[in-house]
C-alpha cells in the first residue's frame, strides 16, 4: 500500500541521515585522535631527555626519579639464575 512505502522511504531517509551524522562524528573524533596521538609522541620524546636529566640529579633510586616516570633501583627485580642441573 501506498502508506507503508512512504513510511518505508521516511524511515529509510531518517536512518541515512543519522548514518551520515554518525560517520562526521566518527571522522571528527578520528580526528581528534591523531592530535592526541601526536601529542602523546612528543611528550614521549620529552620525557626520554627529562628522565635521563633527573636520574643524574636526585639519583637513580630516589622519589623524585621514581615521579618522573622512572623505575627507582630498588624497585627492579633481582635477576635470579637457574641452578646447573648435573
Amino acid at each position: 500500500s501506498a502508506v507503508a512505502v512512504t513510511s518505508g522511504d521516511l524511515l529509510l531517509s531518517d536512518a541515512r541521515a543519522a548514518l551520515e551524522s554518525y560517520n562526521a562524528s566518527l571522522a571528527i573524533s578520528d580526528g581528534l585522535l591523531n592530535v592526541f596521538n601526536e601529542k602523546e609522541r612528543a611528550l614521549r620524546s620529552f620525557n626520554k631527555k627529562v628522565l635521563p636529566a633527573g636520574g643524574l640529579k636526585f639519583g637513580t633510586d630516589s622519589n623524585e626519579y621514581g615521579k618522573l616516570g622512572g623505575t627507582r633501583d630498588s624497585n627492579r627485580k633481582k635477576p635470579t639464575r637457574k641452578p646447573k642441573s648435573p
